[in-house]
C-alpha cells in the first residue's frame, strides 16, 4: 500500500457521514448551545459557577432549578436565570415561528 492510498482512505474514513451520525452531531451541538444559554443567562444575574457544572446540570433538565441549588446557587438567582433562560430558548423562538408560519400559509408552501 503506498503512501497516497493510505491518506485516500482515512480521507474517506474522515468525510463518510451518515444521518445517524449527523443527527448526534446535531444533537451534541445543541446540548452545548443550550447549556451555554442557561450558563449566560444564570450570570446575567450573578451567579458564580463553571460552565461544566451548569452543563451538567443541564443533563439532568427535569431538575434544572434543584440543581442549580445543589450547586450552591442562590434559589432567587437560579430562579430568575432559568426563567431568562426558558424565556430566551421556548418561548422567544415562537415569535419568528408564528411569522414564518403565516408568511408560508398565505403562500400555499405549507
Amino acid at each position: 500500500m503506498s503512501g497516497s492510498a493510505g491518506a485516500a482512505d482515512s480521507h474517506e474514513i474522515v468525510h463518510r457521514r451518515t444521518p445517524a451520525d449527523l443527527r448526534r452531531l446535531a444533537a451534541f451541538g445543541a446540548v452545548l448551545y443550550l447549556s451555554a444559554c442557561l450558563y449566560f443567562a444564570l450570570q446575567a444575574f450573578g451567579a458564580e459557577t463553571s460552565y461544566a457544572a451548569v452543563a451538567l446540570v443541564y443533563l439532568t433538565a427535569g431538575t434544572v432549578l434543584a440543581a442549580l441549588t445543589g450547586i450552591g446557587i442562590a434559589s432567587s438567582t437560579a430562579l430568575a436565570g432559568v426563567f431568562r433562560y426558558r424565556l430566551a430558548t421556548c418561548w422567544l423562538p415562537t415569535l419568528p415561528g408564528f411569522v414564518a408560519f403565516r408568511w408560508l400559509t398565505a403562500r400555499d408552501a405549507i
